[in-house]
């Protein structure tokens, strides 16, 4: 088990250093996302959060780091790590945490100190399908991106939101998630993307 979660973020970590070194402008670790793990708590599948040591790696290194999840949990663990930072911009879309776990990521979660602002979060009800998604999405993603102005972009790509998942109840098709990362891809800013849940498979795959 550790083996395979360290193998994880060595993955992660290796696309964020291609990054820096200009050997690529995408990278992607399907088998990343790791995002409710915890300094010291397992969570959520997840036991050390790569998207967590890539974002601080990538901070140290390139400066404003801005994480963009829509898996449909909520990033818990990285938006902790970040909390009170303002290099990294947490933004997360994610079905609301009334209704889902970790039930956390409600929108006046929005950072502390001189992070204060930075943690963004969009709790989506059930049923949300594409037309609902993508209007959120453009409404507070891709002013947030513009005005935050990133050096580099970390996307987590859970595939979960999809209509179908067990574990979750968005009603999203393929189409909502190829707009999404076209807008994103948009920014002209260097990505490093992961995988993370996605929990019927036929879909997912």
């Amino acid at each position: 088990l550790y083996d395979y979660a360290a193998l994880a973020c060595g993955g992660t970590l290796r696309g964020a250093e291609a990054l820096l070194a200009g050997e690529a402008d995408v990278a992607f670790n399907p088998s990343g996302g790791y995002h409710h793990a915890r300094p010291a708590q397992a969570s959520g599948f997840c036991y050390l959060n790569d998207v967590v040591l890539a974002c601080q790696r990538l901070a140290e290194r390139r400066g404003r780091v801005l994480f963009l999840d829509i898996d449909v949990h909520h990033g818990d663990g990285v938006q902790e790590a970040f909390y009170d930072r303002r290099d990294v911009m947490t933004v997360s879309l994610h079905e609301s945490g009334r209704t889902l776990f970790p039930g956390t990521g409600f929108e006046d979660d929005a950072g502390v100190g001189e992070g204060e602002g930075y943690s963004v979060n969009v709790p989506l009800p059930q049923g949300t399908y594409d037309e609902a998604y993508l209007r959120a999405f453009r409404a507070v993603v891709v002013p947030l991106a513009g005005a935050f102005d990133p050096e580099v972009i970390v996307l987590e790509i859970g595939m979960d939101c999809l209509a179908g998942d067990p574990l979750a109840h968005l009603e999203l098709t393929n189409n909502a998630y190829a707009e999404a990362v076209q807008m994103v891809m948009g920014f002209g800013r260097p990505v490093l993307a992961t995988g993370g849940g996605g929990y019927h498979v036929d879909n997912t795959v």
